[in-house]
């Protein structure tokens, strides 16, 4: 697992800032809200899979959530929030592959 940081947008803007992700990327709970920008620039689809911090805001299980799909040369993007983050206070996001892959992450 690798922690990300996320690129913080004010006023004045911010260049571009992709990353090669790793098939298992955590965020803070302090980075979220945020966008996550998945860029599959690979021949083939992969799976993005957001992993639930395993319980609802009331404090039950939460129910597992699907992989999306990213299509070859296509860009998908996540909204990030709190609500993800398991008892360490970071959300994880998995992809099935990373060869060509990039991904940005803003703060929201």
């Amino acid at each position: 697992m690798t922690l990300r940081a996320a690129q913080v947008i004010d006023f004045d803007g911010e260049l571009a800032a992709p990353y090669t992700p790793t098939t298992s990327d955590t965020f803070s709970i302090n980075d979220l809200p945020a966008i996550l920008e998945v860029n599959n620039g690979s021949g083939g689809s992969i799976n993005a899979t957001l992993v639930d911090g395993g319980r609802t805001a009331a404090g039950t299980a939460a129910a597992a959530l699907s992989p999306v799909a990213i299509a070859a040369a296509a860009k998908r993007r996540f909204k990030i929030t709190k609500d993800y983050a398991d008892s360490t206070g970071v959300v994880t996001v998995l992809l099935s592959a990373v060869s060509s892959v990039t991904a940005e992450f803003y703060r929201i």
